[in-house]
Formats: C-alpha cells, structure tokens, sequence
C-alpha cells in the first residue's frame, strides 16, 4: 500500500492549559531581562502579570548528561508543573510534556540558527511557529500554521522610574509576552523560555556554578516521563 504522507496542518496549536486561555483579552506577562540572561540552574523565575502579581514560576533543573529541563509552573504548585520541556543529548528537538507527564508535542529548533524559527508539532502534525527578531530584545512572534499571530514578545520599554518601579523589576528591564485572545499562554510561555533558556547556542549562556539536582526542588513528574 502507499505510505502516509505528513498529517495535515493544525489550524491552531492544541491547548495544553486550559485555565490560562483567556476568551476576550490578552494575557500579559513580565520577566525580569536579568532572568533570562544566563541559565541560573535551580532558581525561581517569576513570571508576573503587568501589574506585578505573580502568576506563574518557571526553573530549569540539570538531568545530567547534558540535559536540562524546563517547568512551568502555577504558583505554590512547583511539584505539578504545568508544562515541562526537555532536552535531548545531541537533539535539536524538545519533549513538551503537560501535566501528569503526558508528551504533549514536540519543539524542533534545528533551524533557529539559519532561519529564526522554531517549529511545533503535535500528534505529527505541524501546529505552530515562533519567529525569532533581535537577540538583544529577546524579540520573539508566535504564529498559527494559516499565518495567524498568537502572542509577541520583547523586550518592554523601560517605564518612567519611580520608587515603585524600581522595586518590582529592577531598572523597569523587563522581557514582556502579550498572548492573543483565545491562545494557550502556558504552552507559549514554556516555548518560548525554552528557546530562551535551554538552546545550547541559543540566547542564554548556562552558568558555571550549576546547583546538583538533589538541592533542587523535588519534582515528582519527573520519574513519569518515561524517557
């Protein structure tokens, strides 16, 4: 018989969690620029909304071999990430898991180097892109398969300096992620931090003094992947 050819694409990426879909306004976040700015193994990293209330906790933790992890995570619920993305030893391509450690799709970066662009499939479908402009900005544009934009992301221009300001990010410095209506923010969220944090040669240079992964959080999804 004749083989299949590639599934069709997905008009929009499957949603991985639910609770953050918003049906009638963006979802906005915030990070810290020195967050993303080198790979602190171990550590918290606060993903806030715009007025400065933490709404999720991202962490990459070592596996060893080479491999890194990334958990996206709801506030005080680190044990059950929602997301969790993980490399492979001499693999271009991430493993995104949801909740419960269910492979939910995969994120291929082999031609982020040459063409800026990563690729997310799903059940073997191609469903969703994200473009990458200035590395200084950390400038990134996610895109439906039929061309549609589902989020942008950059750096956010300082605001006008005040006490405030400076006390909730510091300089005002911060990389800002706008989700469009009706887009999955978490799997936007866990993509693009990834691309970010977990590309060998990507953005983000890994620190020398890595915390062992036994002083890490313990993380029961982890022994469920299965990998």
């Amino acid at each position: 018989g004749e083989t299949a050819g590639p599934a069709p694409d997905l008009s929009s990426p499957p949603i991985l969690c639910h609770s953050l879909v918003l049906s009638n306004a963006e979802a906005r976040f915030m990070i810290p620029m020195d967050s993303l700015s080198h790979v602190d193994v171990g550590a918290a990293i606060d993903i806030t909304g715009t007025s400065g209330r933490k709404l999720l906790q991202a962490c990459v933790l070592d596996r060893g071999g080479g491999n890194r992890e990334l958990h996206v995570s709801s506030i005080g619920c680190e044990d059950d990430p929602r997301a969790v993305v993980v490399t492979e030893a001499q693999s271009s391509t991430l493993k995104i898991f949801a909740r419960g450690g269910h492979l939910f799709g995969t994120l291929d970066l082999s031609e982020v180097q040459s063409s800026g662009c990563a690729l997310l499939t799903c059940g073997g479908a191609r469903a969703m892109k994200i473009e990458t402009g200035s590395m200084q900005n950390l400038e990134m544009t996610a895109h439906a398969m039929d061309g549609r934009d589902l989020a942008n992301a950059g750096r956010a221009s300082p605001p006008v300096q005040s006490t405030i300001t400076a006390s909730s990010c510091v300089g005002g410095d911060s990389w800002k992620l706008q989700v469009k209506p009706h887009s999955d923010a978490v799997l936007i969220v866990a993509c693009m931090l990834s691309m970010i944090l977990l590309q060998q040669s990507g953005y983000a240079p890994p620190t020398t003094g890595s915390l062992d992964v036994d002083t890490a959080p313990s993380l029961r999804a982890i022994g469920k992947h299965d990998l």
